[in-house]
């Protein structure tokens, strides 16, 4: 599919014809389809990365306990168990949509 470039001075509204507008519409989609899934993908990158992180901190838990630092530890460590469990409203919403 071929991209037209439209030059236009300021103040001119462009003239496209019904094709070219759904056309365009066409484009639009195919774009916003793939940047969500960009972004999903990067979400979950981003999920499994902050889960390396956590789990490096509890591996480490000494040096953050040395500095006092007891109360992040236990953070951490309640971040990744309600990450990994799941929560019973979110079972509750599954069987309603089966």
């Amino acid at each position: 599919m071929e991209k037209k470039e439209v030059t236009m001075k300021k103040g001119d509204t462009p003239e496209m014809s019904y094709d070219d507008l759904v056309a365009t519409c066409h484009q639009l989609r195919d774009q916003v389809t793939t940047l969500y899934s960009e972004l999903q993908r990067v979400n979950n990158a981003n999920f499994f990365k902050r889960l390396d992180y956590l789990f490096a901190v509890v591996e480490n838990a000494e040096i953050f306990e040395d500095y006092s630092k007891k109360d992040f530890v236990q953070y951490c460590v309640d971040e990744i168990s309600e990450t990994m469990t799941l929560s019973e409203d979110n079972g509750a919403e599954d069987k309603k949509e089966n």
